[in-house]
């Protein structure tokens, strides 16, 4: 009896953790989708800098474009890796779970 305990135990806590991978994986993902909408508009504002041509701004002007946008997408390739990782741990969490639930249910 006591090894059934302790097995449901442990799949509780699996499980426990694994819901909050999941959640974590969900705050993840949504920094990850504001990270795609910056790079969207850095990218808007930069092609209506390239789009007004060199008599309207000057090389220097373009290059801030530029460089907010280059910091904007680093910034989306971090959150798509902390999304991917974070995905990633939650999937193995669950999978954990499953098995320690089917372990408890197999300890007679």
């Amino acid at each position: 009896m006591a090894r059934r305990v302790q097995a449901w135990r442990v799949y509780w806590q699996f499980a426990l953790i694994a819901a909050q991978a999941t959640s974590e994986v969900e705050i993840k993902g949504a920094a990850r989708e504001a990270a795609q909408r910056e790079v969207s508009a850095r990218l808007d504002e930069l092609q209506a800098a390239l789009a007004r041509g060199p008599q309207a701004m000057s090389t220097g002007e373009v290059d801030v474009f530029r460089a907010r946008y280059a910091s904007a997408t680093a910034r989306l390739d971090d959150a798509r890796c902390a999304f991917d990782a974070f995905a990633a741990r939650a999937r193995v969490l669950h999978e954990q779970a499953r098995e320690q639930q089917e372990l408890a249910q197999q300890i007679a």
